[in-house]
């Protein structure tokens, strides 16, 4: 899927829904374009991006 600034492609797929992605960015995602946020203890919260080539599993999110 093509996105404005990066590319997200579903590598895999767990009961249907997408388990893992891969982002790719057009510019350094790092540079102040992008905000990053993750679902954690019942709200969103900042998240740190890992360095280039290193895995993030993130906490699944419910959805509704």
């Amino acid at each position: 899927m093509q996105l404005d600034g990066f590319t997200v492609e579903v590598v895999a797929l767990d009961a249907g829904l997408p388990s893992r992605l891969r982002l790719r960015f057009h510019e350094d995602p790092e540079g102040g374009a992008f905000t990053f946020a993750q679902w954690r203890e019942g709200k969103l919260r900042p998240l740190t991006l890992p360095a280039v080539g290193v895995q993030l599993t993130l906490e699944e999110a419910p959805l509704f």
